[in-house]
């Protein structure tokens, strides 16, 4: 009875709390949007974003496009 017991109150914490325990990724861009001054044609540009792991995991970047 009481191994039963034990078992359906952990059942009911795993499932009142699903994100509990699990590594999370989040990432925060200083300064997101840069605007480039006017520059006579043909000049290479280039600007640096900064990317914080704010996660408690490995962040994973795969893919990234213009908006």
């Amino acid at each position: 009875m009481k191994q039963k017991m034990l078992l359906m109150t952990v059942l009911m914490m795993v499932l009142a709390f699903p994100c509990a325990g699990m590594a999370l990724q989040k990432a925060d861009i200083i300064d997101p949007v840069f605007t480039f001054q006017p520059v006579p044609e043909g000049v290479h540009v280039d600007h640096t974003f900064i990317v914080k792991n704010t996660g408690d995991t490995l962040l994973r970047i795969e893919k990234v496009s213009p908006p």
